[in-house]
């Protein structure tokens, strides 16, 4: 459903649509084309000013998998990855009103666990947590992605949420990890231990 806010007011714009695409995620890629994750694969919707337009559906070039419900991740300011329950990578051409394969695969990364990733629009870091640990990552579209590993030993990971959140940049960037139990974590990604063997003072980073 769309609703319109006009005149103070929220009025429901039902729109022409064929059938129940049963809707998971979607994103506006550029503006008056919106593409929505669906069970029966990626569609894209191009509307005008009043909110009526016409739905496609995507065909993906190559599919690695028979399932059409692709899991949608911003991965930074502006690219959106698709990937399907084999950990392939897609895109999106507009243009061709196609679903792209990148060519990356993540299944030796995040395999079949849960995972979470988020990206801080600060720091332009993206941060991803699998299984396997704490990763700050990069990402284009000619190298994949590039994956640096931080310790964290003070909680099981298999007691952590999907909630994950990062503010800040530099020596002020925090991740907020939440937990099965109701926990909040704060992680701190940098940060200083004071040792004091002399009267001199040392400092260690």
């Amino acid at each position: 459903m769309i609703h319109e806010f006009k005149n103070n007011n929220w009025n429901e714009i039902k729109l022409n649509t064929n059938g129940n695409l049963n809707c998971f995620d979607l994103v506006e890629i550029v503006p008056g084309q919106i593409i929505l994750t669906t069970r029966k694969g990626l569609y894209k919707y191009s509307y005008s000013k009043d909110g009526q337009g016409t739905f496609m559906k995507l065909n993906k070039d190559k599919s690695f998998s028979k399932d059409e419900n692709l899991e949608m991740t911003l991965i930074n300011d502006s690219i959106n990855l698709f990937l399907d329950s084999s950990k392939n990578i897609y895109t999106v051409d507009l243009k061709e009103n196609l679903v792209k394969f990148s060519g990356f695969n993540l299944s030796k990364v995040i395999s079949d666990d849960p995972w979470s990733y988020t990206y801080n629009p600060v720091s332009h870091n993206g941060w991803m947590k699998t299984s396997k640990g704490i990763f700050k990552t990069s990402f284009n579209l000619k190298d994949g992605f590039t994956f640096k590993q931080y310790p964290f030993f003070k909680v099981c990971l298999s007691e952590l949420s999907p909630g994950f959140f990062a503010e800040g940049a530099g020596e002020n960037e925090i991740l907020w990890i939440g937990s099965q139990d109701e926990k909040i974590y704060r992680y701190f990604i940098y940060f200083f231990v004071w040792v004091c063997p002399t009267n001199t003072g040392t400092k260690a980073k």
